[in-house]
């Protein structure tokens, strides 16, 4: 799985421009769903590569793809505000902005030719994207212009959690840990003690966050990334702790998250963190994002196409792969 995930980060940067997919067309075994986004019970969005975007308003009973117009890069990130107002980013710089919960979406410019990657959106008005290179950008209008914040780095940055308007936090590679207390004016480095991949973070408070990477890394920080300390993971999970990738992580209050990893593993603690249980869905595959509602409803995603939900917290899952149309 190591030399899958090179595999996967190599290519990000290189990979031809696709065409947006047909509606109709059922999902290859060569579709990868990479983020999903569920505004609540009955509508959520998924985007991945080839140019994929699928949209439910029924929990997932139906998934339907939806058109993007002109040549459709790779969809790595999708975030929502006030249910309405959306934002998807990708390949190459690619943005799109919506208004109207997703019904039509515009394809925005931008002079940014690299990988965006992770995204969250603050306001009707302010949102912040990272991606590869040291890239964050920052939009005050809602998406029609953006602009470059200066970052220090030149890592790739995966992940985007803004507890507070002013108050964010940026996970990278190289063990990379970025935060700003200026709304992203400038940001400085957080020393994780770690030098994994970061791909997920989460601050529940400017206070309390989580991160998850590769080689089994998940921390967390009860102090505003001053100090971090390594979750404690059953020894059962085996090689999990060291060879295994975490892409992905959703915790819904102080106690109870998810974290979505390779070769089907999914992570779940009652305890904040101080014990993780590996639950094995039934489907296998490498998992690159977990969204839960709360501690019973939430659906992870991945490769092959996998789209799989729970409505008991995990303990079992239902296949929603075969519901897209």
């Amino acid at each position: 799985m190591y030399f899958f995930f090179l595999f996967l980060l190599n290519t990000f940067p290189q990979v031809t421009l696709t065409p947006g997919i047909v509606p109709g067309k059922n999902p290859g075994p060569e579709d990868t769903y990479l983020h999903i986004c569920a505004l609540d019970s009955d509508n959520a969005f998924i985007v991945g590569k080839p140019s994929v975007l699928l949209r439910t308003t029924n929990g997932g009973a139906q998934w339907h793809k939806v058109p993007l117009k002109g040549d459709s890069p790779e969809l790595y990130g999708i975030a929502f505000f006030a249910h309405r107002y959306g934002m998807i980013v990708g390949q190459h710089g690619t943005i799109y902005i919506t208004s109207d919960t997703g019904t039509h979406w515009k394809m925005k410019k931008t002079p940014f030719n690299v990988n965006l990657v992770g995204i969250q959106f603050l306001s009707r008005s302010t949102a912040y994207v990272a991606g590869f290179g040291g890239t964050i950008l920052k939009t005050g209008d809602g998406g029609d212009t953006w602009k470059a914040m200066t970052s220090g780095v030149r890592d790739n940055l995966w992940s985007v959690s803004f507890p507070t308007e002013t108050i964010g936090f940026i996970g990278g590679a190289s063990g990379r840990i970025l935060k700003t207390t200026d709304s992203g004016a400038h940001w400085v480095p957080l020393q994780s003690g770690l030098t994994s991949f970061f791909f997920g973070t989460q601050f529940l408070t400017s206070n309390l966050g989580w991160v998850c990477g590769g080689y089994g890394a998940i921390m967390k920080t009860t102090n505003s990334g001053i100090t971090w300390s390594r979750q404690h993971v059953r020894e059962d999970l085996g090689s999990f702790l060291s060879s295994d990738f975490e892409y992905g992580l959703s915790f819904v209050d102080d106690q109870y998250g998810w974290v979505a990893g390779t070769d089907g593993a999914l992570l779940r603690t009652s305890d904040g963190g101080a014990h993780f249980v590996n639950i094995k869905p039934s489907k296998i595959a490498t998992f690159f994002s977990a969204q839960f509602l709360n501690r019973k409803v939430g659906w992870i995603v991945g490769t092959n196409a996998t789209i799989l939900k729970t409505s008991d917290g995990g303990d079992t899952w239902l296949d929603q792969s075969s519901n897209v149309r």
